[in-house]
């Protein structure tokens, strides 16, 4: 895996965002069977963000991806677009 310009090294950032996410949603499911509300849904919201920004990393920058911050509004639109998916 080679380095970007920006000095990401792309794939193993990709990697980091998918297993963070994945730690999140396991850990979501299990309050949410443990019915610890209202915390499932935070983590349940970190988790879509997490996976999403992973689908992003070879589009943005670091900086982008900073600037989406936790909102799942902003980050969807971002998706779709790259997607190319109006719905």
């Amino acid at each position: 895996m080679s380095n970007t310009a920006q000095g990401e090294d792309k794939g193993r950032l990709n990697l980091e965002y998918l297993e963070t996410a994945f730690q999140y949603y396991i850990t979501a499911r299990f309050a949410t069977i443990n019915f610890l509300s209202p915390v499932a849904g935070n983590l349940a919201h970190h988790a879509i963000e997490m996976y999403l920004k992973a689908a992003l990393v070879e589009t943005t920058t670091e900086k982008e991806r900073i600037n989406l911050r936790h909102d799942l509004t902003r980050i969807w639109r971002r998706y779709k677009t790259l997607m190319a998916n109006p719905d």
